[in-house]
Parts: C-alpha cells; sequence; structure tokens
C-alpha cells in the first residue's frame, strides 16, 4: 500500500484536533510539535491552551491538638484541692485532665500564699495560681504553634424548691455556683522564647475557649521541635460556700432538702499546632479527609442519627 505523505499543513491540523484529547504530558509534547512547524509561538499562544499547575496550601488536616499537663504548682493553702491522676497535690503523671475540688468545709482565700489573712466570709471567692501547663517532648515530629484551647466543665448544683406546697414563680430557689469558675492564661511560650499572647499578665481564658468557633490570635507562631516544649502558666477563680457565712457545711431548706455545697471542676488545656513534618509516622501525612474535623455528623430525615467521622 502506497504511504500517503501528509502536508506540513494537514500535520498541523491533525494535532489541533487531537489537543483536547490529549493527555497533559501528552499535550505538552503535541504543543513542541506545533512549535517545531511554526504553526504557534509557544510564548504567545491562547489562554485556553495554556495548562496550568499550582500547590494547594497545606489544608486542616494537619491542624492538631496536642495535649498540656500539668507539669508543676504551688498552690498553697489550695495545694491538696488540685487532683490529678498523679493523686492530690501532685504533678499530672499522663492524663492532662485536673480536678479542683474544694470542701465545703475549706474557707475560700484571695491569696493561697497568706491563707490566715485572705479569708473571705462574704461572697466566698477563691484565687488559685502558680499552675503551670506543658507539652510533652515530640522528637519525632516539627511543628509550628498556630493557637491554644481551653476547656472547663462544671455541674451547676439543681434548683430546689424551699415548700413544695406553694406554687408561684417566686417559690423556686436556683441554687449553684455563685461565679463560674474562671480559667485565666499567661505567658504562653516555648521553651526560651518571648510571651505569645498579646499582652502580659494574665489574659481571660474565656478568649480561647473550645466552644468558640475562632481560634484566638497570638503575636507569634514559631516552630516546635524538641528538645523544646510549650508552657503556659495558670490560674482559676471562683466561688464555692462555706461554713463560714452559711448553715453548716450544706444549704439546709425548710422542707429538708440539704444541697451540698462543695466546689468540683475539671479543667484542660490543649496547644494548637501545624504538623509540618512527622518522621516517625511517615512524611506523608494524610489530607483533611482524613481527620476528625473534616469529618460531619450527618443527621438523617428519619430515624437515629449516624456519625460519618468523629
Amino acid at each position: 500500500m502506497k504511504k500517503i505523505k501528509r502536508t506540513r499543513e494537514q500535520k498541523i491540523a491533525e494535532l489541533k484536533r487531537l489537543l483536547p484529547v490529549l493527555s497533559p504530558e501528552k499535550q505538552r509534547e503535541a504543543f513542541l510539535r506545533l512549535k517545531d512547524l511554526g504553526a504557534i509561538d509557544i510564548h504567545d499562544k491562547d489562554e485556553s491552551e495554556m495548562i496550568f499547575s499550582a500547590k494547594s496550601p497545606p489544608g486542616k488536616g494537619r491542624e492538631l491538638r496536642i495535649p498540656m499537663y500539668l507539669e508543676s504548682f504551688d498552690a498553697g493553702y489550695y495545694q491538696n484541692n488540685i487532683i490529678t491522676d498523679g493523686g492530690a497535690g501532685l504533678a499530672s503523671v499522663g492524663n492532662p485532665t485536673v480536678v479542683v475540688s474544694i470542701p465545703s468545709t475549706a474557707d475560700p482565700v484571695l491569696d493561697q500564699t497568706i491563707a490566715q489573712y485572705s479569708i473571705d466570709n462574704t461572697f466566698g471567692h477563691f484565687v488559685i495560681k502558680n499552675l503551670t501547663f506543658s507539652t510533652r517532648q515530640t522528637p519525632w515530629s516539627k511543628m509550628r504553634v498556630v493557637g491554644i484551647e481551653t476547656d472547663i466543665r462544671y455541674t451547676p448544683m439543681s434548683p430546689t424548691i424551699p415548700n413544695s406546697a406553694l406554687h408561684g414563680t417566686d417559690t423556686a430557689l436556683g441554687v449553684g455556683l455563685a461565679v463560674k469558675p474562671r480559667m485565666l492564661l499567661k505567658n504562653y511560650r516555648v521553651s526560651g522564647s518571648a510571651n505569645l499572647f498579646l499582652q502580659e499578665g494574665f489574659i481571660d481564658g474565656t478568649f480561647f475557649s473550645s466552644r468558640r468557633k475562632l481560634f484566638g490570635g497570638l503575636r507569634a507562631y514559631p516552630v516546635l521541635e524538641s528538645p523544646k516544649v510549650l508552657k503556659v502558666d495558670v490560674a482559676v477563680s471562683g466561688e464555692h460556700y462555706h461554713s463560714g457565712s452559711m448553715l453548716g457545711n450544706d444549704l439546709d431548706f425548710s422542707n429538708g432538702i440539704t444541697v451540698p455545697t462543695n466546689t468540683e471542676f475539671t479543667m484542660t488545656v490543649a496547644a494548637i499546632v501545624e504538623v509540618l513534618d512527622d518522621t516517625e509516622y511517615g512524611r506523608n501525612i494524610s489530607g483533611p479527609y482524613a481527620k476528625g474535623e473534616s469529618l460531619i455528623r450527618t443527621p438523617p430525615a428519619n430515624g437515629q442519627a449516624f456519625i460519618s467521622g468523629e
């Protein structure tokens, strides 16, 4: 069979027809061939024929919470009212949750170092300071500090009715924490760095609460790499009832109901970081689809809701 010789114009027309169905690699080869044939200037081609490539920024799959543990504290009067997995009055061993338990027999004090001069017999305010939380060393991972998160949980006392025979809107007495416990943060730092908070002194911990939709900002976002660790100084304040200003150690009502007045709550602090490199579990960090924050609860139209990710 006699081979038909194609003209230059035919070759150009054929390549242009094939361009839309070629893979990106083959398209590049076709553009180079068209340039050799003098059909186009590869530096001055139509935008519709250009091929673009760009690297997307890291997704939120790299954003993680890492726990901070109660490393040390000197709470003075309240030392044994701070409870960790190490025990009462002891630093944390391996659990980031801290329990504050103040019995009603304890006098609330504003200055834990000189309790005998600062007993609050009127309102029952207390302040506990000199708590230092710290992350653990992570020699296999390199991270960038992007935030901090606090969480505090407490159970308000249940409302009581002094006399069940009475009716009306003024009979129910809500007995609970007169002042909700609050965390205060100071001097968030990587080992040896300056304070990462926007102000010196204590800052309200609710600004960094886990219940907020957006993270609180920092003044800098340094790299965290072993042997360095993150540290933050914490104080807590609140109010509890006590025998000095109430009838006994419990609140007693005429109908015989007794409400215990012990103050108990739990608190945790977590560092928010972006993982830059992970040599222990592989350098290929999974994408956003593999992280809990990216997976959502999907309530169906009928029946029990199922969790597609947690």
